[in-house]
């Protein structure tokens, strides 16, 4: 093949390559949350550490794609990808051997991928890479310039700029949610105003999970319960049930423990529980109006009651592992 042919597909290639890296990042930074709690999910760090785990494999995509594009320091961000793949198509095989995974999130909640499917993409990504290994860098005036703004868009955008909850909570404290807490007293007295949800069940022939209602008194005097007021068509709602329900899967934490109040109509329920695993959690239908007034609009909010008094009002920000480990005495 005539070299300078050979050249230009060799730079094709090793720009198509950078730009995929580059582009990973951007999508898992957009859906950083899910992302964070996808880590989390493995049980391999705390939520706290996972999150940190998130942006720095962020940071590592978008600072090797650019680093292969620009050819700075090639041979070593060459070795680094092909490291950083290997690490990630041996994730993608545990997953897919010991999980059920519909999306392995290497393209964020954008583009979903299971971990078959991102298993070959790796391996042809890989393949590719052995094209471009032999090259130099360009040496241009200016490199170091153009290091540091790689160096600095990879790592201050994902820990900065997006920072994880537990900075973003101690550096902004003003959207601390309030509870109207003489009406959620009167609330718990009219067990009609909050309908739980009897024999709930799914179905797998339908992907549906029902319920019945029924009138019974909420009872949160005996022991330590989270509640969570919630819509059920607030995608916050959803983000924060599933790191919630996770949490309390990897801590082993009863889940009588968390009692969830939702507004919403029954499909709208129904679809919330199958999405975020919420059906093993007491969950009780309340109406907006109240829902709303409970929380002046809130949504979600979280209230830890101690035996009957409330501890603690917070939004999904400030609901933290640690914070519901230490709440209800879990041992570690």
């Amino acid at each position: 093949m005539n070299p300078v042919v050979l050249s230009r597909i060799k730079l094709i290639i090793r720009i198509l390559l950078g730009g995929l890296f580059i582009f990973t990042a951007i999508l898992k930074l957009i859906s950083i949350n899910n992302f964070e709690i996808y880590i989390y999910s493995f049980n391999f760090f705390s939520l706290a550490f996972s999150a940190l785990v998130a942006r720095a494999v962020i940071a590592a995509e978008f600072i090797l794609g650019a680093l292969l594009i620009a050819k700075i320091f090639y041979k070593q961000a060459w070795w680094l990808t092909m490291a950083m793949l290997l690490s990630f198509t041996l994730l993608l095989i545990y997953t897919a051997i010991f999980r059920d995974d519909s999306n392995c999130h290497c393209f964020g909640e954008l583009i979903e991928l299971d971990p078959f499917v991102s298993i070959f993409k790796n391996l042809i990504t890989a393949a590719l890479m052995l094209l471009v290994m032999k090259e130099n860098d360009y040496g241009f005036r200016g490199w170091k310039i153009v290091l540091g703004v790689i160096l600095a868009c990879g790592i201050i955008v994902p820990f900065c700029v997006i920072p994880p909850d537990y900075v973003y909570t101690k550096i902004f404290k003003d959207d601390t949610p309030t509870l109207n807490e003489p009406l959620f007293e009167k609330s718990l007295q009219d067990s009609a105003l909050m309908l739980t949800l009897q024999d709930v069940r799914r179905l797998p022939e339908t992907d549906s999970v029902v319920f019945s209602k029924e009138t019974l008194p909420l009872n949160i005097s005996d022991d330590k319960y989270i509640i969570a007021v919630l819509s059920a068509n607030c995608p916050h709602c959803k983000l924060s049930m599933e790191k919630t329900n996770i949490i309390f899967k990897n801590n082993e934490i009863l889940p009588s423990h968390l009692k969830i109040l939702m507004w919403g109509n029954e499909s709208s329920v129904s679809k919330f529980l199958r999405e975020t695993g919420s059906d093993q959690f007491e969950t009780r239908l309340i109406h907006p109006i109240l829902a709303i007034d409970l929380v002046d609009g809130a949504f979600p909010t979280f209230l830890l009651i101690d035996h009957g008094d409330v501890s603690a009002v917070c939004n999904s920000r400030e609901l933290t592992e640690k914070k519901i480990i230490e709440f209800l005495s879990i041992e570690k």
